[in-house]
């Protein structure tokens, strides 16, 4: 982006100052030119300075004027100050605090201005530093948009046209983990505050509350939007599952329905069709836990054979009435959990270890996705064979599919946003990538 630069301003003072268009001809009579009360001002420091350096001089011009002869030598300095020509001072004297402001030119083309609300146009390229996390839009009107994140911004591309929006949290230094519903979006920044926003074309903010958390690490939302999942560790140390309910949340009203302490960590939680109960998986556990009564109780699911060490990384439901649960270790074992027992019907071992591990219900039968290092893998869990296999640049930090399950998103760690086509079988680059900072 080019601005022209205005007279007389040093580049370096409007560092964080945007030059803004403007056209008020109302208050184009009352700016003039203000960098008078500066040279004003610079004026009586010098002659401060030449009162300190000739006392004598100022003393003998003191003596010969008698109407001056009992004033203190700061209250002359001020009543030469008061005598400058009243013409230039007029609308001109800001208070203290503006004076460091840039000067402003004076024919009403441009102005700058201290929290300058910018619109974006487009975005040339993103990194994973602030949020390795993207995400289809569950809208059935942005099916086909990509959400991911860049510092304080999320951007909305859609993957068949290229146009970008943009939603900018201005409050937020930078934005962490978001979430996406069909009727609003939920995005967290680095003190763990909160955001719901409305999913239109021109998102706004709709409610802000910091959940009593000091560390968040699994996120989910009911697919109804009825229901918010934050789970971390309270400033106890403590890990606490807090259960919101956003019903409301587009009329500015998020309640909290239920909260818990568990004994064991949550890595990744999904809820069911329905929107009463949730899984969750963590570090050798897999749980159920069913919101009732503004309370939340969870059960454990039964093993046969000890998980020491074993850490899951990723669970969901399958089957049209969620009756069956996949749950994946990070060392590759998959596990299928029957949900009204809490008992694992089959085991399935893998090759190689996961990094992450997601399950998509589809109406015909279910699918599960794996990566390792920057190679992604498409599994059927019927048959349990693999339909796709794609590798990428770096290292795959976030998939996510569409609501028609044609569609996957990918973002690696060169910070690159790719959309891999299943009918097709093709691999789309929507964003380059980029090792600095872009945002």
């Amino acid at each position: 982006m080019a601005f022209r630069l205005p007279k007389d301003v040093d580049w370096y003072s409007m560092y964080d100052w945007i030059d803004v268009p403007f056209a008020e001809k109302e208050n184009d009579a009352q700016v003039v030119n203000n960098k008078v009360k500066a040279k004003t001002i610079k004026e009586a420091k010098e002659k401060t300075i030449q009162v300190v350096e000739q006392p004598a001089n100022l003393m003998s011009t003191l003596e010969e004027d008698k109407d001056y002869s009992n004033l203190q030598v700061s209250e002359r300095i001020e009543e030469e100050i008061s005598e400058a020509p009243q013409e230039n001072l007029k609308n001109n004297i800001r208070e203290n605090e503006e004076e460091k402001a840039p000067v402003q030119e004076v024919q009403g083309v441009f102005r700058i201005k201290p929290n300058p609300v910018l619109k974006l146009k487009k975005l040339l390229g993103t990194t994973h530093k602030s949020c390795p996390v993207i995400e289809f839009n569950k809208s059935t009107k942005y099916s086909d948009e990509v959400a991911f994140a860049c510092g304080n911004t999320l951007i909305h591309m859609n993957c068949e046209s290229s146009a970008q929006r943009f939603t900018l949290s201005i409050k937020s230094p930078a934005i962490s983990k978001f979430k996406m519903s069909s009727t609003f979006f939920m995005t967290l920044d680095d003190k763990n505050t909160a955001t719901i926003w409305s999913n239109k074309q021109e998102s706004t903010a709709t409610v802000a509350f910091t959940p009593p958390l000091l560390s968040i690490s699994a996120t989910a939302l009911s697919r109804n939007g009825k229901f918010l999942l934050l789970a971390g560790k309270d400033h106890y140390r403590r890990e606490m599952l807090v259960v919101y309910s956003t019903e409301n949340a587009l009329e500015g009203r998020v309640e909290t329905e239920a909260r818990q302490l568990s004994d064991y960590d949550v890595q990744d939680a999904e809820w069911s069709a329905e929107g009463k109960e949730f899984v969750s998986c963590g570090f050798e556990n897999v749980r159920f836990w069913k919101v009732k009564g503004g309370s939340v109780s969870g059960k454990m699911t039964v093993f046969q054979q000890p998980l020491k060490g074993k850490k899951f990384i990723g669970v969901g439901y399958v089957g049209s009435e969620c009756a069956h649960v996949i749950a994946a270790t990070g060392c590759g074992m998959i596990f299928r959990i029957k949900v009204s027992n809490r008992t694992v019907e089959q085991v399935i071992k893998g090759n190689e270890s996961f990094d992450s591990f997601k399950v998509l219900n589809t109406s015909n039968n279910p699918l599960w996705m794996t990566v390792t290092n920057n190679t992604f893998r498409l599994w059927d869990g019927t048959r349990k064979q693999q339909l796709l296999e794609h590798s990428t640049e770096g290292q795959i930090l976030c998939t996510s599919f569409n609501n028609s399950a044609d569609k996957i998103a990918i973002l690696d760690s060169c910070g690159t946003v790719g959309i891999l086509k299943l009918r097709h079988k093709t691999y789309e680059i929507l964003v380059r990538s980029h090792t600095d900072s872009i945002i």
